[in-house]
């Protein structure tokens, strides 16, 4: 069985400056919460053994925060298929890693991720920014991984919107 964590870029800034929505950094809010996420998972001993994410400034701020808060010490991927991903994009991505990762963390965005959820859960859930599923997948080989797969949601931890 693998651990698949499911994590939307916490709260962006609404503006990118000159390098438009590519370039747009995490809002104050999202810089609070991205670190609390890596603290649940630490805390939860979920610590992910690969971290995936999209290209964009947001998206690379929060994999970086919450991967230092759990003591994730590997490399962060950064892919340019999952910049505002179908989740075609995702599954592709997973399918590519090795066989002894058991518990990747793929950080991205919506409505990308709510569509990955709802194709492997069959559950539609919807993902706040910062918000993080567990999702159980019962493969030995992400090479296994298709939209035919079958997982349970076990978890879905949502920032408080007071933030």
């Amino acid at each position: 069985m693998k651990t698949l964590l499911i994590m939307r870029h916490a709260k962006a800034s609404p503006d990118g400056a000159a390098g438009g929505d590519l370039a747009r950094p995490l809002s104050p809010r999202g810089l609070k919460t991205a670190p609390r996420v890596g603290a649940q998972l630490r805390e939860a001993g979920l610590t992910p053994d690969r971290v995936l994410a999209s290209p964009s400034v947001r998206t690379l701020e929060t994999a970086r925060a919450v991967s230092a808060e759990c003591h994730f010490l590997g490399p962060i991927a950064a892919l340019d298929s999952l910049y505002l991903a179908e989740p075609r994009a995702y599954v592709a991505a997973l399918a590519r890693l090795p066989r002894e990762v058991l518990r990747p963390l793929v950080v991205g965005h919506n409505p990308g991720l709510e569509q990955l959820i709802t194709l492997l859960t069959g559950r539609g859930e919807h993902l706040n920014p910062g918000a993080l599923a567990v999702v159980d997948v019962e493969l030995a080989d992400w090479t296994e991984l298709s939209a035919e797969t079958h997982a349970t949601l076990r978890a879905l931890w949502r920032p408080n919107e007071a933030d």
